[in-house]
Formats: C-alpha cells, sequence, structure tokens
C-alpha cells in the first residue's frame, strides 16, 4: 500500500510542475504578431510593394513585422529559409507596448524558389510563419 500512496504523490507532484510551467508567462506569453509581411521596399517605416510572389532580379527583400502587447524589453528573430534551408538568422529588439521592426536580405540571381520567415522569440518558439516564393 505504502508504494501506492508513493506512485501517486509523485504523479500529482509533476502534475503540479507540468501546471506551473506552463502557467509561468514567458517573453513569448507577452508577444501578439499583429502582421507580417514580405515586400520590396520599407517606406516611411511601412512595407510597400508588398506580394506573396516576386520576380528575380529584385535586389532585397524585407520582412515587415508589427508586434503588441509587448510588457518587456526583449528581442525576436528573422530565421529566412530557402526551400527549408536557414539562410540567415536575424536578431530584432522588441520595446514594450508596440513596436514596428524588419530585417532584409540581399536576393542573388539563384535564389528561385519557396522561401519562408519563422519569427521567433530568443527561446526558438515560432510566432509567425510568413511564406513567400521568388521566380523568374
Amino acid at each position: 500500500m505504502e508504494a501506492k500512496k508513493i506512485k501517486f504523490l509523485a504523479s500529482v507532484s509533476l502534475i503540479i510542475i507540468f501546471l506551473f510551467l506552463c502557467a509561468s508567462p514567458g517573453f513569448a506569453a507577452h508577444l501578439e504578431v499583429e502582421k507580417a509581411v514580405i515586400c520590396e521596399e520599407i517606406v516611411n517605416r511601412e512595407p510597400a510593394k508588398k506580394a506573396v510572389v516576386f520576380r528575380n532580379g529584385i535586389e532585397r527583400i524585407y520582412c515587415h513585422t508589427v508586434l503588441e502587447k509587448i510588457k518587456e524589453n526583449g528581442v525576436i528573430y528573422h530565421n529566412w529559409y530557402k526551400r527549408d534551408r536557414l539562410s540567415s538568422r536575424i536578431k530584432l529588439s522588441v520595446k514594450p507596448p508596440r513596436w514596428v521592426t524588419f530585417s532584409s536580405i540581399q536576393l542573388r540571381d539563384y535564389d528561385n524558389g519557396p522561401w519562408r520567415v519563422d519569427i521567433t522569440d530568443a527561446d526558438g518558439n515560432i510566432l509567425k510563419i510568413v511564406r513567400f516564393s521568388i521566380l523568374d
């Protein structure tokens, strides 16, 4: 009977620890990506020439991100993937309560194909994924 009690208490302890960890507010819990778009230009901190398909020959492409409900200073990352291979990881600062930020990459002639930007918090939690393609 004593062994059953110990197992029961151990199970309850694990459940309590799990619930505590899930309820602990981390930085990501205080972030909300309101909008994220891919564009050819940034004009007055706003995205211009937005699209999901771009023609090869563009020199630079941007990921424009608007975050809300930021409770404390922190960082996010724009992780640029070409065909599911990490091409670039860009660290961006964010500050409360709302923040607009962007990153860019320079495109090369051979960068055709499917792309995505995973927007993550400092712990690698994905906040949003933005997909686009470069075509000839």
